[in-house]
């Protein structure tokens, strides 16, 4: 017996074939798409590689995110401390600015009470004074309402509650005013 010869079978014939245009393009589509699926495979191969690369990364981060909240916590009670003085401090500013008008306002109020008149309350807040004031006459109430309407530093002064309690001799009454703060 001979031996069995093997026979080739080319689909692709090779004369004049490369000239067609049919055969000019499945020969380009072949040599292409070769160099094309290569080229997906060592993306693939890179994007396979480099996730390697970013696990150790967000590792890292982590790791670094992780000391950070850690200083962080500890910290956290100095920082409430430091926000808690730095609010009291806003606070005493805003009073030292506003404690010269008290001042004035107090004092201006002090030299016109008459001797027979006691102020009970004394309340400014944002340009506004309000008096809660005894006293034994009413003649008492109308100067001292008529010697702080004269004076520069109140704008306008307005007589509010009066009452006189049974038990009492003293009538009470309570006085608004307006700062004025061109001049206060």
């Amino acid at each position: 017996m001979t031996a069995k010869t093997k026979k080739h079978i080319n689909l692709l014939p090779k004369e004049d074939f490369d000239k067609t245009t049919l055969g000019r393009i499945l020969k380009w589509s072949l040599s292409t798409f070769r160099y094309i699926v290569i080229l997906v495979e060592l993306i693939v191969v890179g994007g396979f590689l480099s996730r390697f690369y970013f696990d150790v990364r967000i590792n890292d981060l982590n790791d670094a995110i992780k000391q950070q909240s850690a200083i962080i916590a500890a910290r956290r009670d100095f920082e409430n401390e430091f926000r808690e003085k730095q609010l009291k401090v806003s606070v005493l500013s805003s009073i030292d600015q506003s404690s010269t008008s008290l001042v004035t306002v107090t004092d201006s109020i002090a030299s016109y009470i008459p001797l027979d008149t006691r102020i009970e309350n004394i309340s400014l807040e944002s340009k506004k004074v309000e008096l809660r004031v005894s006293s034994a006459r009413e003649t008492s109430i109308y100067d001292l309402i008529n010697l702080m309407s004269n004076d520069a530093l109140f704008d306008t002064v307005t007589l509010g509650n009066v009452e006189q309690k049974a038990d009492s001799p003293f009538l009470f009454f309570t006085i608004h005013a307006d700062v004025n703060t061109t001049n206060g």
